[in-house]
């Protein structure tokens, strides 16, 4: 997810565009240099009884929280009574986590994004299964394929209806847009800002299977492992590069003026603005690879086979240690906050992954 940010040094908006990845952008890779952590929280977590739409889940563990608190987006509240928490999105000042139950619990910031609401009649049944955070706005998928969305602004909460005989299966927030994948592989939008609406076809024969939202731009993945981008950012290029033969993307992440992607050899590739080095992909040991994806606002996270968060950019913190025989398995980016799970899996076996998810 992304979200609001210091202004660029840089300026300057450009006229809106898409790509289907013919530029290459230039990305570096560093070791890694934590910033001072500004908040910590954990809350207690175990396994979903089913995958939610959309959205692996892990097999269980705990929430950790890290990063700016000055709405209390840090301070995880511990769930319902008999439920865990079994995925989470991190918006500009807010967070949200998924139940085992499916029910979505919200906390930190202010105009209306933790006054969750109900899902929709007939409630019999339905249930929460994804979630996804904007700047000031919230979605949530519904296991009937509906998006329920809440927040502060009409253009972002009116979220359009489905193509006939569709259902919605994925969502993502930006800044003041949002993503729905449908369950023809077809991505639909919808928001505030101009550009986002133009969601461009994938090449012929493929499909979307994933979606990620930033401030002012969008990216989808195709069925071919293929990223095709729209809108525009204020500084850096827009479009994915082109990767070696026999490798693929598979994950994508949006924050307000990057993008962040995950290969099929386990690699990130990072590009767009690089004003707050959110593009410095750290180096990791030999023998480990990246197997998950996040982005927020000037900051980007990847979780490691090795299953711990390695974070880099702007407002990237310390990260915990995940807890004593358990790995981190999912991660989440926000304005100046982040989020993981935890399972109880030991370090050495993670598992899950909600990079093609969230932006955030």
């Amino acid at each position: 997810m992304l979200l609001t940010a210091p202004a660029s040094p840089h300026g300057g908006d450009a006229p809106p565009r898409y790509s289907t990845g013919r530029r290459a952008p230039r990305f570096r890779r560093t070791v890694l240099t934590a910033l001072a952590a500004t908040g910590m929280a954990v809350a207690l977590a175990a396994p979903a009884a089913a995958a939610p739409v959309g959205v692996p889940v892990p097999p269980g563990g705990q929430v950790a929280a890290w990063g700016y608190n000055d709405f209390g987006q840090t301070a995880v509240p511990a769930p319902p009574a008999g439920q865990t928490y079994t995925a989470v999105a991190a918006g500009g000042n807010h967070s949200l986590a998924l139940t085992s139950a499916g029910q979505v619990i919200a906390w930190g910031s202010y105009n209306g994004q933790t006054a969750v609401p109900a899902p929709p009649a007939p409630s019999a049944g339905q249930t929460y299964t994804a979630v996804a955070a904007g700047d000031e706005h919230s979605l949530a998928l519904t296991s009937a394929g509906q998006v329920i969305s809440w927040g502060r602004y009409n253009d972002q909460t009116d979220v359009p209806a489905p193509p006939a005989g569709q259902t919605y299966t994925a969502i993502a927030a930006g800044s003041a847009h949002s993503l729905a994948l449908t369950s023809a592989g077809q991505v639909i939008s919808w928001g505030s800002y101009p550009g986002q609406a133009a969601v461009p076809a994938p090449p012929a024969g493929d499909t979307y299977t994933a979606i990620a939202a930033g401030r002012s731009h969008s990216l989808a993945l195709t069925s071919a492992g293929q990223v095709i981008s729209w809108g525009y950012i204020n500084y850096g290029p827009i479009a994915a590069p082109w990767l070696p033969a026999g490798q693929t993307y598979t994950a994508i992440a949006a924050g307000r003026s990057h993008s962040v992607a995950l290969t099929s050899a386990g690699e990130v590739i990072a590009w767009g603005s690089n004003e707050f080095r959110q593009l410095d992909v750290p180096f990791l040991p030999f023998g480990q690879t990246y197997t998950a994806i996040a982005a927020g606002s000037v900051h980007s996270l990847a979780l490691t086979s090795a299953g711990k968060v390695i974070s880099w950019g702007n407002h990237a913190d310390d990260v915990p240690a995940p807890p004593i025989g358990k790995a981190y398995t999912a991660v989440a980016g926000g304005g100046f906050h982040s989020l993981a799970l935890a399972s109880g899996t030991s370090e050495s076996s993670p598992t899950g992954s909600l990079g093609s998810i969230f932006g955030s």
